[in-house]
Formats: C-alpha cells, sequence, structure tokens
C-alpha cells in the first residue's frame, strides 16, 4: 500500500483545481484514494489503537465494569444499552474496539460528573433533532453486514422513525415550555 504524506495529498487536491475540489464532499474526499489510505492509517487505526489501549487499562485497573458497585442508574441503563448493542454487532475484528468503548464510556460516565452530565446534554440535544425531524432514522437494513437482525429492520421500523410519524402528538404531551420543537426556535 502506497501511503502519501499529508504534504503529498494536498498538493495532489491542489492539482485538481478548486471546482472539483469543491464538488468533493467530506466523505467522497475520505473514501477514496489517496486519501483513504491516509486516513486509514493515520488516523483510523492509531484512533482504533489508542482507544483499545485505554479500555484495556480501565479493564486492568478496576476490572469488569459491570461487576462494579455502581452509583448511577444511568450507568447501568448504559450497560444495558451496550449489551443490547453486542446482541446485534457481529464483526469480530471490531469487537476489542466496541468493547473497549463500552468500558471507556461506562466508567467515565460512573465516576466524572464533568462527562456523565454533558453526555446527557448531548443526549437531549440528538432527543430534540429527533423530535424536530432533523435527525433521519438508519435506512432500511443497515448496518447490514456483521449484524445480527432478523430483516426488515432499520428505516420505517426504527424507534426514530416511530417517534418522528407522532411527534405532534408527543410534542403536545409534553407541552408548553417544548413547543418550540415545532417551529424553528433552537432554545434548549
Amino acid at each position: 500500500m502506497n501511503i502519501l504524506s499529508p504534504e503529498k495529498v494536498l498538493e495532489k487536491l491542489s492539482n485538481l483545481g478548486a471546482k472539483q475540489i469543491i464538488r468533493h464532499t467530506l466523505m467522497h474526499l475520505m473514501l477514496t484514494p489517496p486519501l483513504r489510505d491516509w486516513v486509514i492509517s493515520f488516523v483510523k487505526k492509531p484512533l482504533f489503537d489508542a482507544i483499545i489501549s485505554a479500555g484495556t487499562k480501565f479493564n486492568e485497573k478496576f476490572g469488569d465494569v459491570e461487576s462494579q458497585n455502581l452509583t448511577f442508574g444511568n450507568t447501568k441503563v448504559l450497560i444495558e444499552a451496550w449489551e443490547d448493542f453486542f446482541n446485534y454487532e457481529n464483526n469480530p475484528a471490531r469487537n476489542k474496539l466496541f468493547r473497549a468503548l463500552k468500558d471507556i464510556t461506562v466508567s467515565e460516565y460512573e465516576h466524572d460528573y464533568y462527562y456523565a452530565f454533558r453526555f446527557n446534554f448531548f443526549l437531549e440535544l440528538l432527543i430534540i433533532a429527533v423530535l424536530k425531524g432533523k435527525w433521519k432514522p438508519r435506512p432500511e437494513n443497515t448496518p447490514s453486514t456483521h449484524w445480527r437482525a432478523v430483516k426488515p429492520y432499520g428505516g420505517e421500523y426504527t424507534i426514530i422513525a416511530e417517534i418522528q410519524k407522532h411527534r405532534e402528538e408527543i410534542i403536545d404531551i409534553l407541552g408548553d415550555k417544548w413547543s418550540f420543537l415545532k417551529g424553528g426556535n433552537d432554545n434548549v
């Protein structure tokens, strides 16, 4: 595999000309040569390795997070959500990565208010985006590889699609405080 340096990548991009660069979306740029190999080698691989290393260190120091005496109910919900995820996820090549992410997210949520409360707020922002119809459900039958689920799934079969189908009723139930979800006001 011939990996280009960031300088060479920028040189190749500048040779394309401004119109061609503007036409390319970030996804297109990251998934096609010459940037694809660079992103994999210099971004994803080191990131995955760092996450796996950190998750391993959490586990070595504190043991399995599930067996600990947990303080917060939301931590237990996180563990349950991860276990539900693992019931579907079926990619042996990513198992260590996802297990490490579980250990990191659960441990950080349990012991550090700073991150826990911001995680809660971020979740609230996503729920608001769902209720506003901005956050779209994943496409039907996705993920399509390394996934244990009986088709059909995704798309109209997701909880996001169902919430959006009934968003006006849900917003009415929530009351006046949340009526901004119907319009364009983004106050949180």
